[in-house]
């Protein structure tokens, strides 16, 4: 009779648990699906700012071939910068954050021009380049900056940066 008392008083007991971890997972996944909504969605694989005249418009790819999933991710970008202003400029530098998004580590490169030239760009007109970068994760984020000069009769007036809006790194298909 002892026995049947325990058995009878476990299935009772478990019983009464099952509702309670059925609610408990609900509220959990309730709750994962909130915080969720709340994290930033990913930045876009483009992004198109205009400062000071200069408009900068980014597009940025996964590519595949050139790259060994699991250990190494390269990305190409296509940048083209219009100037829209109403003075002829000249870009000097460029700065770029680079950011791992699994480590969250953040690359920073400095440098003169843009793939080896510091184009002049009269009102109007663009300069368009390629280039890529590599990270160790299947997703990251990219952004920065180019100082400009402003030119008058071919001599620097004043200097400015424009900002180069964030865009995502993202590996098509990886995790």
């Amino acid at each position: 009779m002892a026995v049947t008392c325990v058995q009878q008083y476990s299935s009772a007991r478990t019983r009464r648990r099952t509702p309670t971890r059925g609610r408990r997972a609900q509220e959990a996944a309730r709750l994962r699906d909130r915080l969720r909504a709340l994290q930033p969605p990913p930045p876009p694989t483009c992004s198109d700012t205009v400062t000071q005249g200069v408009r900068v418009t980014v597009r940025s790819r996964y590519a595949k071939p050139k790259s060994s999933p699991g250990h190494n991710y390269v990305f190409t970008y296509a940048v083209t910068i219009r100037n829209e202003g109403g003075a002829t400029v000249q870009l000097r530098n460029r700065r770029w954050a680079i950011c791992n998004a699994a480590s969250g580590a953040t690359e920073e490169i400095r440098g003169p021009g843009v793939v080896g030239e510091q184009p002049v760009l009269s009102p109007g007109e663009a300069f368009t380049y390629s280039s890529y970068c590599q990270l160790a994760a299947p997703r990251g984020s990219m952004e920065g900056s180019y100082e400009f000069v402003e030119l008058r009769q071919g001599r620097p007036v004043r200097t400015f940066n424009v900002a180069i809006g964030r865009f995502a790194l993202q590996a098509d298909g990886e995790a």
